[in-house]
């Protein structure tokens, strides 16, 4: 059998242990459907609901097997065993009480396209989802996505799982989706229903097997959106995340000359050590050590006490593990840090999940960074004092378009005492301007300086539109170019373009890094 399939395969979609029928010589029903326009496939569900939803209508189903009804409405001609296949799914939908409602609740939906609502992050996960099973049937895109089954009529699906089965289907822990629970109930009278039926490959199905399935499938989902994947079927019940779902980062050397890997400490708490790789450093290290661990996305904090952890801002990924700014005898624990943001996967990504893990930045909403918005002055003027623990609550400006009940007035205050920033005239910040390139450098160099961190100034006619650049930019441009920034294909810097908010990030994480090496030093 090289897939479990039937008319409703349409139920892999919803991750239920309800697919069923022998592929043989017969298509799926999404490549059956899928030779038809859209209207006759609306027909065709219209023509299968009542089949499926009361007791009496899968005994018609199975008379209109028998009697060759269906392959004459479907112009298809089927194998005994394929009949044989085609019954046992009509069967299966009678392992769910007709009066407990669930089969009307899902045809309804499924008939309807009937949406549930849902946030953005649960939309992008189930999208994770659907695209692995589009990327595997060009069929299932034509009639799910093509006729209107968005993410959230597939979420609505999706919820109706829990209530078959009495709970989560699925646990997902260090990464892998696993099956938690098959209702006893159901199973017993599913496998009851397939007793004695095999594969072509002699294979036999069971509820449990077909769960597994699913669990496999799911697990096909690439790893750095499995985990949004599992968050958004954890909040539609279908599955159950245990600890943070996060791939546990494993330590590629467990000894070296600054550390060493513990698995356990008198004292500290057993889930310090649950998803995490836990070091202790020695009593003579550099300002700087190369922890070596793998992960997309390392993050490490110190332990406090039995089980607090207190994130070390001065760290960054690195090739092979994390370089960080660590202390002699000291319990570190290294994890791979959760990214919230589903709209900011492209090349940014690495610099924002990064500087997120450290306290550095944030979105514009719990699931949302609109990496390619312009940024603001103030913005940007927080990402820089925040890196540098420059907030000085005491602090004051006297510039005239700084509200002080602003969110950003003590970062623009901060920023002015410590003499990194300047206005753009008139007594004004600038605020809810979009702040400049040419901008960004000099404020870039110049708080580099403040924190002892002097850059040679380069070639002053490197860039093609040199002349562009306002002077008091222009050894500012130069001192951080190649190391911070850089210019365009066509060898321009841009001065007076506005930044994007990836670009700026991408800056501050280059800034971050400098600093880190400059403590090594």
């Amino acid at each position: 059998m090289k897939r479990i399939i039937s008319f409703i395969l349409v139920l892999v979609i919803a991750v239920t242990p309800m697919s069923v029928a022998a592929r043989g010589a017969t298509n799926s029903f999404f490549e059956i459907l899928a030779r038809y326009p859209q209207d006759q496939r609306a027909q065709y569900i219209a023509m299968l609901r009542p089949f499926l939803t009361t007791d009496a209508g899968v005994a018609a189903g199975i008379d209109n097997v028998n009697s060759g009804m269906f392959e004459s409405i479907l112009g298809i001609t089927m194998t005994d065993k394929e009949k044989d296949a085609a019954i046992r799914v009509f069967k299966s939908f009678g392992c769910i009480d007709e009066s407990t409602g669930i089969r009307l609740k899902y045809a309804d939906i499924f008939q309807n396209k009937v949406p549930a609502s849902i946030s953005n992050a649960i939309v992008y996960g189930i999208n994770q989802m659907t695209k692995v099973l589009y990327d595997q049937s060009p069929a299932a895109k034509i009639v799910l996505a093509d006729d209107g089954y968005t993410s959230d009529v597939i979420a609505n699906m999706l919820k109706i799982i829990p209530e078959i089965n009495g709970g989560a289907l699925f646990n997902f822990k260090d990464g892998v989706f696993t099956v938690a629970n098959v209702n006893p109930d159901f199973s017993t009278k599913f496998d009851e229903v397939w007793a004695g039926y095999e594969t072509a490959e002699g294979k036999t199905i069971t509820a449990y097997k077909l769960a597994e399935g699913m669990a496999n499938f799911l697990n096909w989902v690439a790893d750095t959106d499995k985990r949004h994947t599992a968050l958004a079927l954890a909040d539609l019940g279908v599955c159950k995340v245990i600890g943070d779902g996060t791939v546990p980062p494993a330590a590629a050397v467990r000894d070296t000359e600054y550390y060493t890997v513990i698995d356990s400490m008198s004292g500290v708490a057993k889930s310090v050590f649950e998803g995490s790789v836990v070091i202790k450093t020695k009593e003579s290290i550099p300002s700087i050590v190369d922890v070596k661990v793998k992960s997309d996305n390392p993050m490490i904090y110190r332990l406090v006490g039995s089980s607090i952890l207190s994130e070390v801002k001065y760290s960054i990924p690195c090739d092979g593990g994390i370089k960080a700014a660590l202390e002699p005898g000291k319990v570190y624990v290294i994890r791979t840090a959760p990214y919230p943001f589903i709209d900011a996967n492209g090349w940014g990504k690495s610099y924002i999940a990064a500087l997120y893990a450290r306290g550095i930045i944030n979105g514009k909403s719990q699931t949302e960074f609109m990496p390619d918005n312009p940024i603001t002055r103030e913005e940007f003027v927080k990402l820089v004092v925040e890196l540098f623990d420059l907030v000085d609550e005491n602090a004051e400006t006297d510039f005239i378009d700084v509200a002080r009940d602003a969110w950003y007035y003590k970062y623009v205050a901060s920023a002015q005492k410590s003499g990194i920033i300047g206005g753009v005239g008139d007594g004004r910040f600038g605020t809810g301007m979009y702040i400049s390139r040419q901008d960004m450098a000099k404020i870039i160099n110049t708080v580099l300086k403040s924190q002892g961190i002097e850059l040679p100034a380069g070639d002053l006619e490197g860039f093609k539109d040199d002349a562009e650049i306002a002077d008091y930019a222009k050894i500012h441009v130069y001192a951080i170019r190649g190391l911070i920034i850089s210019g365009d294909d066509l060898g321009n810097f841009n001065p007076r373009k506005n930044a994007t908010r990836q670009e700026a990030v991408k800056m501050v994480y280059g800034m971050l890094n400098i600093y880190i090496e400059s403590i090594g030093d």
